[in-house]
């Protein structure tokens, strides 16, 4: 009995083991609105070795108003393990259960039928991130987007929603957390605003305000690393902002001083409210930079030539526009050692010289994001080109010949979208569909290409004979013809034609 009670303890521990609970924020996205939550999703490795994900009393939250959906299950999912990341993909219909929550009054989803899900999801270490898209036009006349956990694609508390008890935004640091022999002179402050950009959802932004110490102007600055203030002059390399993944401290918050990144952006956006106490004429600026790295040390402003660098984006001409908010799209420009991307150092000042500009210049940051483009911007097929136009998914092309996906050549205008390839064959006409793929796997564009079989035998090779002879759209000989089926027929004076048995 003993043995019996340790196999059974052995077996549910092993079970217990293969299920593991991810607990992030939650972003729903409907019909372009977005509201977070928290939210947990359970991933399971089957004994098949395939993967079952589950989300449990899945509702939809808007200031305080909530419709429950329910339990959203997919199983028999399958896993590709590479460089460290199982990625996971499924597009099929499912059927969402009741959940469990008394809190919920009515569960939507089990009224809903069979309901269309593709999902994409990545493990990654210790994290989980998942894209969702539910299909309900049918039923609710809208897409819902479901976004779980970060993946290493967005900045942390990028809305500056999240502060911490130094007065610093969550995952953002400035001179109260500073290392250098004058980080305590630093006069440069950080703070919480309830002033937002323009349409937003949140409630507040973060407030850069530049001080003065025996009459030097002290930029006010913000980082997702660490600033350095270790010399009484400004322009002191010294006094710079950095990364260093190798680094172990962290923030009182439980951050570390850097931004994890695993993805190439092709541009930064952020909301801007800027204004100079003092009008400066000869420096009038603010200014923003993003670098991505591959995670080893790297300051900003450069003390050498740094050759970690994977893309930077800069604006050093960031204007007061009369205090008036702007949304700043910076792209960024990628270098030739094209590193792994592993870090991003981001850093905003009130002045884009150091020491200049008036102590009280304030500048405000909102809603902070990385842009991922999906656009195709080229497609071929066995070198013929595919006019492709904006808006439009669906093209017909003549090409000749069977077509492998080795025929199929598109690019993207995206730095790290991925093309994906899908060849169907029917009996008159081949189907190619190409998909480009954001890097942070959220959006994607989709250009279907009908290719019209018309070369089972071309015209070319059609020799006389002495009688008419039919043939399938796939070439073969046949000597009975079925009703609706489309035929090839060779005739004696060396005519080919397509026909259509009525």
């Amino acid at each position: 009995m003993k043995r019996i009670i340790t196999l059974l303890v052995s077996v549910i521990t092993t079970l217990s083991a293969l299920a593991t609970d991810y607990t992030d924020q939650l972003e729903v996205i409907v019909n372009g609105e977005s509201a977070t939550q928290n939210a947990t999703i359970s991933v399971t490795k089957q004994d098949d070795g395939k993967y079952t994900l589950s989300l449990k009393n899945f509702v939809l939250q808007s200031d305080d108003q909530t419709m429950g959906i329910g339990n959203i299950t997919l199983t028999d999912i399958e896993g590709v393990e590479k460089d460290g990341v199982t990625t996971i993909k499924i597009n099929k219909s499912i059927n969402i259960t009741e959940g469990d929550d008394t809190s919920v009054g009515m569960w939507m989803g089990p009224m809903l039928g069979a309901v269309p899900i593709n999902t994409i999801a990545e493990l990654r270490g210790d994290k989980l991130y998942v894209v969702i898209d539910i299909d309900m036009m049918s039923s609710l006349q809208q897409i819902i987007k479901v976004v779980f956990g970060n993946g290493g694609y967005q900045l942390p508390n990028s809305g500056f929603e999240r502060f911490q008890s130094t007065g610093e935004p969550v995952a953002w640091h400035g001179f109260n957390t500073a290392t250098g022999a004058f980080a305590g002179w630093a006069k440069g402050k950080v703070s919480q605003s309830d002033v937002v950009r323009p349409g937003s959802n949140g409630k507040s932004s973060a407030l850069v305000k530049s001080g003065d110490v025996f009459g030097i102007v002290n930029n006010g600055t913000i980082t997702t690393g660490r600033l350095n203030a270790d010399s009484m002059s400004a322009k002191d390399k010294s006094n710079h902002a950095s990364l260093d993944m190798s680094v172990t401290e962290t923030d009182k918050n439980g951050d570390p001083f850097y931004t994890v990144l695993n993805a190439r952006p092709d541009s930064i956006v952020v909301w801007v409210k800027f204004k100079q106490a003092k009008p400066n004429s000869d420096y009038p600026n603010a200014t923003i930079s993003a670098i991505i790295t591959d995670g080893t040390y790297y300051q900003d402003p450069e003390d050498k030539t740094y050759t970690n660098k994977v893309a930077e984006a800069r604006n050093e001409e960031i204007a007061t526009e009369g205090g008036n908010w702007q949304r700043l799209a910076i792209p960024f420009v990628y270098f030739r050692n094209m590193a792994e991307p592993k870090a991003i150092l981001v850093t905003a000042s009130t002045n884009a010289e150091p020491g200049k500009g008036s102590s009280g210049d304030e500048m405000y940051l909102d809603d902070i994001s990385l842009i991922y483009n999906h656009a195709l911007y080229s497609l071929t097929i066995k070198g013929q080109k595919v006019e492709l136009q904006e808006g439009v998914t669906e093209y017909t092309l003549d090409v000749d010949g069977d077509i492998s996906e080795d025929d199929i050549v598109a690019t993207s205008n995206g730095m790290g979208s991925t093309i994906e390839k899908k060849i169907e064959k029917e009996d008159s006409k081949t189907v190619v569909t190409v998909v480009a793929l954001s890097n942070d796997l959220k959006s994607s564009t989709t250009a279907k290409v009908t290719i019209p079989q018309t070369n089972a035998i071309h015209p070319s090779m059609v020799v006389p004979v002495a009688a008419d002879e039919v043939y399938s759209i796939d070439g073969k000989r046949v000597n009975e013809t079925q009703t609706g089926r489309i035929y090839i027929k060779k005739g004696k004076n060396g005519t080919a034609k397509k026909v259509i048995r009525r």
